[in-house]
Order: structure tokens, then sequence, then C-alpha cells
């Protein structure tokens, strides 16, 4: 627990307050996220004392979560950052005796339920202490000017309306910063960031007994009707011939080239399939865990894990298709965000069934298969978090649009500008190297006036990212 007073404590909110009044209000988020984390981590360390080795271990985590944010303040790199404050606070602010799941469950408390602690804490014991810090401290000496100052100004008010000198020394002030202060949009603002504040200063670790939690036990699982050993080895034949007739089809038509059936096009043959595949490898996988459950006859048989493995490696075979249909149809009909993602669910199902082989070998548990699942997931979205998918997408679609290769679609100019100016960057050049015919197209969209209007709302060194430097000086680049 932390060993600073309500009184510190008070102040390190208030201190936080005023870092994101000074960081975000008026301003576009940029380096001023990552910087109000780690000042907010900084006073956490201060309240709680001197650096320990937990404590470095904590900021070394909350670093590598904040690098998205500093690349670029999106939904994907906020929720990193936001996720590595949650985690920093559980690691540096519980005693070192605590296992890694009450750290997690502490984090995790924190990140969904952070604003509502404050009220819990209101309604709770702490209550008394807070009531005795306002009545035993100079927080009472300020409370106590509250009723002579507002009686005070709603009689000036009065006054002013009855008494025209009054009203007339009135209108001489300049109210203008008060009146800026007091928008109750900043106040509402200040109030969220001293609930979100709250449960990080005056934080509780979560309580949760490692003794309490169910230990796995080697059992007997009951074959059970339909998932008993005979139906399971049936199951993995019958599927391994199936697969292997899609094997074969994709083999001869996708990967040799042969001549497809009339009235099917490539591009059709590609769409069809690429999601479809999708579905059929998630099938796959739920079907094998229930299959290759613990303790079960089927899962200790060498047969049976013989036809799993050749079952698995289809799979793979099958996601490599999926992979290879996908990229025809965006090679044909250009890349999307949409496209973007089926690529990369390919890649997590197919670590999927490489996880699922390590668990049959290691005869692990599916806890433990989820729990990898999960770490290769983060681990994903942390580095795609790094991409600027814009910019990516339009270099694609230009480069394999019917006006650079001769073939394939035309290039949807409406869609390039729609993702904004880090797309329009390419796109900007691309126009301007096109022949006069373009010429159209450069002054309906004028995506180089767009990006100016971009950089020009974000000048100020709290919108700075790295990925709008990127383009600034790209922006400054060109002719």
């Amino acid at each position: 627990m932390l060993r600073a007073g309500i009184a510190r404590r008070m102040f390190g909110i208030l201190l936080i307050v005023a870092a994101a009044d000074y960081l975000f209000v008026y301003y576009a988020a940029g380096i001023s996220l990552p910087l109000f984390l780690l000042i907010g981590a900084g006073i956490l360390v201060v309240l709680q004392g001197l650096l320990q080795r937990q404590q470095l271990l904590a900021l070394a985590v909350m670093a590598i979560s904040l690098l998205p944010a500093i690349e670029d303040v999106n939904l994907l790199s906020t929720c990193f950052a936001l996720a590595g404050l949650c985690l920093f606070a559980a690691l540096a602010l519980s005693p070192a005796s605590h296992a890694l799941p009450q750290h997690m469950a502490s984090a995790a408390r924190l990140a969904f339920f952070a604003p509502l602690l404050m009220l819990r804490d209101m309604f709770s014991p702490r209550r008394q202490r807070l009531a005795a810090f306002l009545h035993n401290t100079n927080a009472r000496w300020l409370i106590g000017w509250i009723l002579p100052v507002g009686a005070a100004v709603i009689f000036l008010l009065v006054f002013s309306a009855a008494n025209p000198i009054v009203e007339a020394f009135l209108v001489q002030l300049d109210f203008s910063m008060l009146s800026t202060l007091l928008d109750m949009t900043r106040i509402a603002f200040w109030i969220f960031i001293f609930a979100l504040a709250w449960p990080f200063v005056f934080f509780r670790p979560a309580r949760m007994s490692l003794q309490n939690l169910p230990v796995q036990q080697e059992r007997k699982v009951g074959e059970g009707l339909f998932l008993g050993y005979d139906a399971v080895l049936r199951s993995l034949v019958i599927l391994n011939l199936v697969f292997g007739w899609q094997t074969w089809a994709d083999v001869l038509y996708l990967w040799g080239g042969a001549a497809l059936p009339p009235g099917v096009t490539y591009a059709q043959y590609a769409q069809r399939g690429a999601y479809a595949l999708i579905v059929a490898a998630l099938l796959s996988a739920f079907l094998l865990l229930a299959m290759m459950r613990r303790g079960t006859r089927a899962e200790a048989s060498r047969t049976v894990r013989v036809f799993v493995y050749l079952w698995i490696v289809q799979n793979v075979l099958m996601m490599a298709s999926a992979s290879m249909r996908l990229y025809a149809y965006v090679d044909t009909y250009s890349l999307t965000y949409q496209r973007i993602a089926a690529f990369v669910l390919i890649f997590l199902i197919g670590c999927g069934f490489l996880l699922i082989v390590l668990r049959i070998l290691g005869q692990r548990s599916n806890l433990w298969l989820v729990a990898a699942n999960a770490v290769v997931l983060v681990w994903t979205i942390y580095a795609l978090s790094f991409v600027n998918f814009p910019r990516t997408i339009a270099e694609f679609n230009i480069a394999h649009s019917r006006e650079v290769t001769g073939e394939g679609v035309t290039l949807d100019v409406g869609y390039l500008v729609s993702l904004g100016p880090h797309a329009m960057s390419s796109l900007d050049i691309f126009l301007r190297t096109r022949p006069d015919k373009w010429n159209a197209q450069r002054n309906i969209h004028n995506p180089r006036e767009r990006i100016a209007q971009y950089l020009r709302r974000r000048e100020d060194w709290r919108s700075w990212t790295w990925r709008d430097a990127r383009l600034r000086a790209a922006y400054a680049a060109a002719p």
C-alpha cells in the first residue's frame, strides 16, 4: 500500500488533473498522451517512495506499452498505453509477495472499473478517513471560504442590477479567463480525470488468495456418446479424406495453374474460397480441442495422434491456400482494411494450429493453450500498431492499379482520400506524376491542401507523433 498520507495523495491527484488540462484541453492528442501517462506514473512512484527493483520492472513494462502511442495516437495505441499504466500500477504498488495472477487481477480491475472505484471509496470506511482529513487539516480552512466568497459574488450580481456604478465597475473587469476556466465541458473533463486517477493514487491490490485457486488434477474423462474413441478415429479418417480433396483441388487449380471449370473466373475462385476456408479452419480448431480432451483414450492413442497431425498439416496447407486466394483477389481488386484483417486472422489461425501441436506433444491443458494464444494475439496486435496502414494501402493500390500496370481495376481515388492524410501523401505523388487527365482528380480532392490543413491543426508540440513528423518531412520535401 502507499505510504503517503491523504494530503499528499490528494495533491498528487490535483497535479495529474492539472497536467491533463495543460496537455489535452484544446489540443489534439499526440506525444501528450505518453507524456501524461509518464507524469502519472512518476507521481505514483514519488508517493510510493524510493525506486525498487519491482518498480523498475513496472516502468520498463510501461515504456514498452507507450511506444505505439509515440508512433501514432489511435484507438489501438491508446488501449496499449492505458493497459501498460494499469499493469504498471499493479506491479509497482502491490506487495512484492504477490504472484502474477494477483497482479493481473489488480490490473484488470483498474482497466475496467477505474472511474467507478472512487465511488466505492466514498461509501467505504475510507470515507471517515477523508472526513477526518477535511476537518483536521488546512482543507477545513479552505472550505471555510466557500460560503463568504459565494455569498459575496451573489450579492455583487444583485447590486449590479440595482446600482449603475457597481455595474459599470464589473463591466470593466476582464472575466474571460474565469469564463474559460468555468467552461462546463472543461469542468466535466477535470472530474473525469480526477475519478480516473483516484484508484491509482488510492491503490488497493486485488484480494485474491492463491490457496483458493482451483488446482487442475489428472483425471480420467468419460468418453461420452459422440466423442468416444471410435467416433473420434472415424471422424479423423473421414475429415482427412475431405480435407485431402480440398487440398488437391487447390494444388491443381491454385498452385498448378490448371484451367478452371467453364463459367468460373480466377477472381471468383479466389474470392469465394478465402473467407470460407478461414471459417473451416476455425471449426477445425474447436473440433480438435473437443476430440483431444486430456485424460481420454483418444488423447493417449498413437493412431489418433497420427491422424490429428495429418489433419493439422492439411489445415496449415488450407491456410496457405486461403492466403494465396486472398492475395490473388487483392492483387486484382485492391487492398482494404478488411482484407488486411483477413491476412492477420489467417496468421493467427496458423499460430493456433502450431500451439495445438505443442499442447498435444507436451500434454498441456486447454488453459495453457488459451494463455499461449492470448500472448500471440497481444504481441501480433502490438507489432501491427506500428504499421502505417493508410499509407500501406495507398501505395499497394497505386502500384497494382490499371493506370500503373495496365491491368486490374481502376484506382479508387475517393477511397484513398477517405483513408486520411497519410494515404493522401502517396496519392499526391501519384497524381502529380500522371498525365493531364488526372488534373481533374487533383483539383477535386486536392490532397496536398488536405495534408497542409491536417498539419496546421497539429502544429502544437502536444500533438506531435513520430508518424506525423515523417509526413511533415515528406510534405516539406515534395516540390
